[in-house]
C-alpha cells in the first residue's frame, strides 16, 4: 500500500508539473534572465514568489476545504466570488492561457517546417493542436496517467540537456547592467504574466479529482498524497526555472528587450547546439504547452460542467473550450501577452491577497476583512490600470508606495483588512 502510495504521489506530482509548465514557464524565465543579466538570481526569486508560491499555497488551500474553489474566494460574499471565479476560468480558458500555449507553439515549430506567418498556417496547425488536445482531454481519466507517465519524462529530459549545455558552454558573458529599471519588479509581474496562481485553481480541480478516482477518498489522506504532490511539482518548477532563467542571462549581451519573448529560447538553444537544439528546444516548448493546455481544458470542463445552470457533459464542454480557444489562439502569441496586462493588473493582486488570507481563514472569523482585503486590492489595481494605460492622474498617486512600480494596492489592501477587521457584522 506504502510502496502504491508514493507511486501515485511520484505519478500525480510529475503529471501536475507538466501541466503547470506551459508557455509562460518555458519562455518567460528565459527572457527574464536576458533583461536581468547578473541580476537574474533576485529576479528569478521574485517570479517564483509572485508565481510558484502562490499557486503551490492555493492548492493546498484548496484540498484543506474538500476541492473547492470557493475556499480562496468564497468569503469575499456569494456573487463576488462567483464572478471572480468565473473571471479567473474564462482567463485561463478559452480566453489567454490556453490560446497562448497553441500560439506559443506554432512561432517556435514553424522555422522547423518552414511554415510562414499567413493566417492559413495559423489556422490549419491551430486546428491540428486543438484536436489532438481534444483526444487526450475527453476521456479525464487518461490525462494524469499520459502526462505523468509519458509526457514529462521526455520534458524533463529536453529541458535538463538544453539547461546543462547552457551551464557549462554558455552562449555569452552575463551583462553586468540589466536592461531593466527594476528586475524585482520585472520578476513579479513576470509571474503575473505566467497566470500560475490562476491555473492552479484550475488544475487543483484536476488534481484533488485524480486523488479521489485513485482511492485516496478520506480527508487526511487526500491531504497528505496532494500536498506531497504539490511539493514535487513545485521542486522541479523551481529548479527548471533558474536553470532556464541563467540560461536567458547567458544571452543578455546579444540580446535586449526588443527580442520576441516566444522566441528567445530557441534563438538560444541555436547558438548552443546549432540547429538540432532549435529542434530540440522547439519540440520542447511544444510538448510543454501541449500538456498545459490538455490539462487545463479537463481542469475548465469540470469547473463549468458544475456550475452551469444547464446540464451539460465533460466532452461536450472539453469541444467548446477547445474550439473557442483555437478561435482566440490565432491571434498570435505576442497579442494574446498584451490583452492580458489590463485584466491581469486588475485581477492578479486581487487572488494574491486572497490566497494568503485564505492560508489564516480558520483564524479570521469576519469574512468582513476578506470583503475589505479585497475591495482596497482592487481600488489599487483599478487606479493602477487607468494610470499605466490610459495615463490618467490622480492625486492618491503621491501617498501610495510603489505605486510607479505597479504595486500601489500593497497599502490600500492592509487598508481594507483593518477596517474589515473593526467593521460591524450584522448577526
Amino acid at each position: 500500500m506504502k510502496k502504491r502510495k508514493n507511486y501515485d504521489i511520484l505519478v500525480m506530482g510529475f503529471a501536475l508539473f507538466a501541466m503547470f509548465f506551459g508557455s509562460g514557464n518555458v519562455l518567460f524565465p528565459p527572457y527574464l534572465g536576458m533583461i536581468a543579466g547578473k541580476q537574474w538570481l533576485p529576479a528569478s526569486l521574485a517570479y517564483l514568489i509572485s508565481d510558484i508560491l502562490m499557486a503551490m499555497l492555493a492548492i493546498i488551500v484548496m484540498v484543506k476545504s474538500d476541492g473547492r474553489l470557493s475556499a480562496i474566494t468564497g468569503r469575499i460574499g456569494e456573487k463576488a466570488s462567483h464572478f471572480l471565479n468565473l473571471v479567473v476560468m474564462l482567463c485561463i480558458c478559452p480566453l489567454f492561457v490556453v490560446p497562448r500555449s497553441s500560439a506559443a507553439t506554432f512561432d517556435v515549430i514553424a522555422p522547423l517546417f518552414g511554415l510562414s506567418n499567413s493566417k492559413i498556417s495559423v489556422l490549419i496547425f491551430t486546428a491540428i493542436f486543438f484536436i489532438l488536445v481534444y483526444y487526450l482531454t475527453a476521456v479525464p481519466s487518461k490525462v494524469m496517467s499520459i502526462i505523468g507517465n509519458i509526457l514529462t519524462p521526455i520534458l524533463l529530459i529536453s529541458i535538463a540537456v538544453l539547461v546543462v549545455k547552457g551551464v557549462f558552454t554558455p552562449a555569452g558573458e552575463l551583462a553586468a547592467t540589466p536592461h531593466a529599471e527594476s528586475v524585482i519588479q520585472e520578476g513579479i509581474i513576470t509571474g503575473y504574466h505566467s497566470m500560475d496562481l490562476f491555473g492552479s485553481l484550475n488544475l487543483g480541480l484536476v488534481i484533488i479529482a485524480t486523488a479521489y478516482s485513485r482511492g485516496y477518498r478520506q480527508k487526511e489522506e487526500m491531504i497528505e498524497v496532494v500536498k506531497k504532490s504539490t511539493i514535487i511539482c513545485a521542486a522541479l518548477l523551481v529548479l527548471i526555472t533558474f536553470g532556464l532563467a541563467y540560461l536567458g542571462s547567458t544571452s543578455s549581451q546579444i540580446f535586449d528587450q526588443s527580442a520576441s519573448q516566444s522566441t528567445l529560447v530557441y534563438k538560444i538553444s541555436t547558438l548552443l547546439f546549432g540547429q538540432i537544439g532549435g529542434t530540440i528546444v522547439a519540440l520542447t516548448v511544444g510538448l510543454a504547452c501541449f500538456t498545459t493546455a490538455s490539462g487545463l481544458i479537463a481542469g475548465t470542463a469540470n469547473y463549468f460542467e458544475e456550475v452551469l445552470p444547464v446540464k451539460m457533459s465533460y466532452k461536450r464542454l472539453v469541444f467548446y473550450a477547445c474550439l473557442l480557444s483555437g478561435i482566440i489562439a490565432n491571434f498570435g502569441f505576442d497579442m494574446l501577452v498584451k490583452l492580458t496586462v489590463p485584466v491581469l493588473t486588475v485581477t492578479f493582486p486581487v487572488t494574491i491577497v486572497l490566497t494568503i488570507l485564505s492560508l489564516f481563514g480558520n483564524r479570521i472569523k469576519k469574512d468582513s476583512v476578506f470583503k475589505g482585503a479585497a475591495l482596497g486590492t482592487l481600488i489599487g489595481t483599478i487606479l493602477t490600470v487607468l494610470s499605466e494605460q490610459f495615463h490618467v492622474d490622480f492625486v492618491i498617486d503621491a501617498y501610495l508606495p510603489f505605486f510607479e512600480q505597479g504595486f500601489g494596492w500593497l497599502l490600500l489592501a492592509v487598508i481594507g483588512i483593518v477596517i474589515g477587521y473593526f467593521w460591524l457584522e450584522k448577526a
